[in-house]
């Protein structure tokens, strides 16, 4: 095959593994702000008091419900920390994509200029 028909296959199948890492970061990136937005709309019902409203349809020890509360904002602040955590790592991911990427092009424009 001439230099060119192969110069064109290399760069088809790396524009389409590129199209797949940018749809699986996208996937990614979609699956935390749907997760973000579940955290907004619980927190949402819990402060416009939908939560304490139930509780009071169907009672339950104070006690209980006192545990229930403290072990509640302890899963919040949780799952707010890993949903950042997350969020940060899939930004972090991504740039570092870009930057191997990127060396990757490099090196293979020297290749190319060295070869001429």
């Amino acid at each position: 095959l001439p230099p060119s028909v192969i110069s064109v296959d290399s760069e088809a199948a790396e524009l389409q593994e590129k199209q797949q890492w940018e749809g699986e970061e996208v996937k990614e990136v979609e699956e935390q702000e749907r997760i973000y937005s579940l955290l907004q709309r619980k927190k949402l019902l819990e402060e416009l008091g939908v939560v304490d409203q139930i509780h009071q349809l169907f009672p339950i020890q104070t006690k209980r419900r006192e545990d229930l509360q403290e072990s509640r904002e302890v899963c919040r602040n949780q799952q707010s920390r890993q949903v950042y955590q997350r969020h940060e790592q899939v930004k972090f991911d991504s740039l570092m994509l870009f930057y191997q990427k990127r060396k990757q092009q490099q090196h293979q424009q020297q290749e190319e200029v060295t070869r001429q």
